[in-house]
């Protein structure tokens, strides 16, 4: 997270970037194996992208979404339990989930700098 934070800071785009995060290659495989996690903001089209930072296009497309709770695993597993038995959706393993990091305004009054909506990509059954 902190390359991508810092380049958007100094390049005063703060308040229009929208932070997303999802698990990368390698893949979780156990708790305590290390696993990829990718971090990326959205960005004006026009705006130049320095060469330590990579340049991608994230998927568009219909998601189901919940807020996390402080227990992200456990709201993984409820936003899954509620798709798995939707009538009109189902999950849409040709995309990646996101994580959605929304800044946290009042970080004293709940302990968290962000808070996460997660986003599972859906499609018609």
């Amino acid at each position: 997270m902190e390359p991508v934070l810092t380049w958007i800071k100094s390049a005063n785009l703060i308040g229009t970037a929208r932070f997303f995060g999802g698990n990368m290659k390698p893949m979780p495989s156990g708790e305590g194996k290390p696993y990829g996690y990718g971090f990326c903001a959205s960005i004006p089209e026009s705006v130049t992208i320095p060469e330590y930072l990579k340049e991608m296009t994230l998927p568009g497309g219909l998601y189901a979404v919940i807020e996390s709770t402080d227990d992200i695993e456990v709201s993984w597993k409820t936003l899954m339990k509620h798709l798995s038995s939707h009538e009109k959706y189902k999950s849409d393993r040709s995309r990646l989930c996101l994580e959605e990091h929304i800044r946290n305004d009042n970080p004293e009054g709940c302990g968290n700098e962000y808070s996460l909506r997660l986003m599972e990509p859906v499609k018609l059954k």
